[in-house]
């Protein structure tokens, strides 16, 4: 029955871009498939964490810790939490993507496929959606939003610990489009600063460090990886320089655009660390994705001109081929196939992969 449901809402979303009411159920279908979920390739260790959380509340990442020991004393079991926990970080995603975009339920549909690789990483995914948070804020241009910007940045690395990195996009948040020369200029210099980091200073800073640096430091394709974050971030930009030419588009929506741009051309520091962190591009992507994907539902709405139109839909598609490409690339047993067989609310089977 899911499955169905599934493809109907991609249907209809497609054909009603514009409709906020299926964005809104649409999301309400990810909660029920993320909350009621009952095995992914992640589960066993997020079950086990939750359980022995309140004997281990030091180290690092401790917040998402002490948020798992608050559910546990107030007697919660881990599908409890897991329904609460799924609810709090998709409502924003799907708020600031209704107040923004202007095809919300397109939104939708494109967010299902990255909703199906972020899932299974809980803490990752928490910040994520922190972040998404803190530039709504920006967005909005609320009183001292730069401040806020730091505090939920610096919160969100007690859930993980990684986005800190996020950090440096600070100076995204200006209402005018980033240099792209310094930017390359920097980022060659950060290149080259990274292997002096990896290579010379790491080794003196504990064993807890390199530990966790260690579990970032397997697997991936650097090359590939690389590559395809530069798609990316041209895409956008060359989108970007498309709708620039609209005269009608609103102030509100030009200084969404200008901060994502300035997110994707700063992202390129993020290169450095793929070489030494290739696991932890991956799950970089699936965040910027995510508020390109925002970007893209603003920007086809405001294309005018027959040949401006194909151009950004071209440009569009060549994202959403990366989406579904790295998807496909997933381990699908441990993510798609258990989120539809292993769900207490559409029918469990308690399904377990036999690789």
């Amino acid at each position: 029955m899911s499955i169905y449901i599934t493809l109907l809402l991609f249907l209809i979303s497609f054909v009603f871009k514009r409709s906020k009411y299926i964005a809104v159920l649409f999301f309400v279908f990810m909660w029920t498939l993320w909350g009621w979920n009952t095995w992914n390739g992640d589960y066993d260790a997020y079950l086990s964490l939750f359980e022995q959380s309140s004997e281990n509340l030091g180290g690092y990442e401790r917040g998402y810790t002490i948020l798992n020991s608050l559910f546990l004393s107030m007697g919660f079991s881990f599908q409890d939490f897991l329904i609460v926990f799924s609810f709090i970080v998709l409502c924003p995603i799907l708020y600031i993507s209704v107040k923004s975009a202007n095809y919300p339920a397109l939104f939708s549909a494109i967010y299902f496929l990255i909703f199906i690789q972020e899932f299974v990483f809980m803490r990752n995914y928490l910040a994520n959606s922190l972040f998404f948070i803190a530039l709504w804020l920006a967005f909005i241009q609320k009183k001292k939003y730069k401040y806020y910007y730091w505090g939920i940045i610096l919160f969100s690395s007690l859930f993980h610990s990684t986005s800190i990195m996020f950090l440096i996009f600070l100076p995204a948040l200006k209402g005018k489009i980033l240099n792209v020369q310094y930017i390359l200029f920097y980022a060659i210099i950060a290149y080259g600063a990274s292997i002096l980091i990896f290579d010379l200073v790491l080794p003196f800073l504990g064993a807890n460090l390199i530990d966790k640096y260690g579990e970032y430091a397997t697997g991936g394709y650097v090359t590939n990886t690389s590559f395809a974050h530069l798609i990316i971030v041209m895409a956008v930009y060359k989108t970007y320089k498309v709708i620039l030419k609209n005269d009608f588009l609103p102030t509100f929506s030009k200084r969404i655009c200008t901060i994502i741009v300035n997110v994707n051309l700063l992202s390129i520091f993020y290169l450095c660390l793929y070489y030494h962190v290739p696991y932890f591009a991956s799950r970089f992507l699936r965040c910027l994705s995510t508020i390109d994907l925002l970007f893209f539902a603003i920007a086809l709405f405001y294309t005018c001109g027959k040949w401006r139109k194909m151009k950004v839909t071209f440009l569009f598609a060549i994202f959403v081929a990366y989406i579904i490409l790295s998807l496909l690339a997933d381990t699908l047993p441990y993510t798609i196939i258990p989120l539809y067989k292993c769900n207490s609310l559409w029918g469990d089977e308690y399904y377990v992969p036999i690789l």
